[in-house]
C-alpha cells in the first residue's frame, strides 16, 4: 500500500468537506412575539383606560416603575429612564409595533450567521445548511444569499429612518437600540455534524496501492535500499 499517497487522499478528502450550519426558521416569529408581549404590557400600564363606570383608571406610579424593570428584564435589554420615556410618549401603539415587525420580517429575509468572513474562508466549497424546523439538508454556494450580523444591523439602522420617517430621531435611537440587542444569528456552525461528515470522507476514501508490473524487480540482493522500494515491499 501507498500510505503516503492514502493518507494525503484523506487529509484532502477532510478538506474539502463542507462545514455544517443550523438554520432556526423560528427565531424571526420569537422576537416578534417576544416584542408583542412587550408593546402589549406596557400599553396596559400607559394607555388611558375606563372603568365599567367610565371613570379613568390610574395606575399607581411606583407599581408602573416595579413592573417596567420587570417587563424590561424579561425582554433581555438594558433601557434607562430617559429612553423609556421616550418610549412613553407614545404609548408603546399598535402602529409602532407593526412598523417593528416588518422590520424584522425584513431583516431576517436572509438567513443571519454571526461572521460572513468565516465562511468567505470557505467559498470554494460551500457549506450545508440543516433546516432546524423541517429537518432538510441542502448545500449553499451562494453567499449572497447569506447576511451576517453586522450587516444585519446597518440594514436596520436604514430601515428604522424609512419606516419611521417624521418621528423623532430619540425615538428611532431608542427602536434601533432595542432591535440590534435581540438580534440573534439564525445560521449556526453545527461542529458535531461537520466532523461526522469529516470521518465519512475520510473513511471513503480507499487505499491506494501500488502497480507493480509482472516480474519487475524492486531490489537486487547486496543493493542499499531506497525509500521509494521501502514502501513497495
Amino acid at each position: 500500500e501507498d500510505r503516503v499517497t492514502t493518507e494525503q487522499r484523506k487529509k484532502e478528502a477532510q478538506e474539502q468537506a463542507r462545514d455544517v450550519y443550523d438554520f432556526d426558521p423560528s427565531l424571526k416569529d420569537e422576537l416578534k412575539k417576544n416584542l408583542t408581549s412587550f408593546f402589549s404590557k406596557m400599553q396596559e400600564l400607559y394607555l388611558p383606560r375606563k372603568s365599567a363606570g367610565e371613570e379613568m383608571i390610574s395606575v399607581p406610579e411606583a407599581f408602573k416603575k416595579e413592573r417596567e424593570e420587570e417587563l424590561v428584564s424579561e425582554l433581555g435589554v438594558e433601557l434607562s429612564d430617559r429612553e423609556l420615556g421616550i418610549l412613553r410618549k407614545f404609548y408603546f401603539d399598535q402602529k409602532m409595533l407593526n412598523n417593528i415587525q416588518k422590520i424584522i420580517d425584513e431583516i431576517y429575509s436572509k438567513p443571519i450567521v454571526y461572521d460572513i468572513q468565516i465562511l468567505q474562508k470557505a467559498k470554494d466549497k460551500g457549506i450545508i445548511i440543516i433546516n432546524l424546523k423541517s429537518g432538510e439538508q441542502k448545500p449553499l454556494n451562494d453567499y449572497t444569499q447569506i447576511k451576517d450580523i453586522g450587516q444585519a444591523k446597518k440594514e436596520l439602522k436604514k430601515l428604522i429612518d424609512q419606516r419611521f420617517a417624521g418621528y423623532p430621531k430619540s425615538l428611532k435611537n431608542v427602536l434601533n437600540k432595542i432591535i440590534s440587542d435581540l438580534l440573534r444569528p439564525s445560521l449556526t456552525f453545527n461542529k458535531q455534524e461537520t466532523e461526522e461528515i469529516k470521518k465519512e470522507k475520510v473513511q471513503a476514501v480507499k487505499p491506494v496501492y501500488f502497480k507493480l508490473k509482472k516480474g519487475e524487480v524492486i531490489v537486487r540482493k547486496g543493493d542499499r535500499i531506497t525509500e521509494e522500494q521501502w514502501k513497495k515491499l
